[in-house]
């Protein structure tokens, strides 16, 4: 799609939630296209296995089905392939060193049950380490849709991973 409008690389990716899984998988499967990256609330590749292994209720990671047969079609086939885009992600080569950020919200340690919290906190931390350039932004006053309850702290992330590229490239070619 970026080829077909003819907007060439590098590129700052941003992804929420699962579109956070799409950003990571884009990456490594072209760490040279990518200049930057931020994940809002994005779910780390390992969260259902990890919520499986300390005994977390499925229905708190895993939404029932049910609720995407009443959803529109696209809808459907972005969850039907969920366990299909984690493997690829798994796989994939590794994840580019350059600017990161990722933005989580604070309601998963404090209003989520305990063992969930946990592990979703675990995995935003874990995603971090990703690039050597990362770096983790909690927001407070915010739920899972970071983007919708404080839109502000999203637009300043992208703007301080696009000063980080600038900056980069600025002194690569100094």
């Amino acid at each position: 799609m970026l080829a077909v409008e003819n907007l060439p690389p590098p590129y700052v990716l941003v992804g929420h939630s699962l579109g956070g899984t799409i950003v990571k998988l884009f990456a490594r499967t072209y760490p040279d296209e990518v200049a930057g990256v931020v994940l809002v609330d994005a779910r780390h590749a390992d969260l259902a296995r990890q919520c499986r292994q300390v005994g977390v209720f499925r229905f708190l990671y895993e939404p029932p089905r049910l609720m995407f047969l009443l959803s529109r079609k696209a809808a459907r086939h972005e969850v039907k392939a969920v366990s299909v885009t984690m493997r690829q992600t798994r796989q994939a080569g590794h994840f580019p060193s350059v600017p990161l950020i990722v933005v989580t919200h604070r309601k998963a340690s404090t209003h989520w049950p305990r063992e969930l919290g946990k592990v979703w906190v675990a995995g935003q931390h874990h995603m971090v380490k990703m690039s050597s350039l990362g770096r983790i932004q909690i927001c407070a006053n915010s739920g899972h849709n970071v983007h919708r309850d404080r839109p502000d702290v999203v637009a300043q992330a992208i703007h301080n991973v696009v000063n980080a590229v600038r900056y980069l490239q600025e002194k690569r070619s100094a």
